[in-house]
């Protein structure tokens, strides 16, 4: 399982799993790539902390700090 999930989140609240990734860097690329291709918010979920840490707001600019 890979550590890493980018979701994207839908008009009606709930998330889709975009792509996983092993990687916070891969994940962030891609979290702002498909951002950027669907003007929808997007958020990197860390699995194994139980928490999203990084976030595209409406702005296309991520927010987020890594954790451990």
């Amino acid at each position: 399982m890979k550590r890493y999930g980018v979701f994207k989140r839908l008009p009606n609240g709930s998330r889709w799993l975009v792509c996983p990734a092993n990687d916070l860097t891969e994940a962030r690329t891609k979290m702002l790539d498909s951002a950027r291709k669907t003007g929808i918010e997007h958020f990197v979920y860390d699995f194994l902390v139980g928490n999203a840490v990084a976030r595209v707001f409406d702005d296309k600019k991520a927010a987020g700090s890594v954790v451990g």
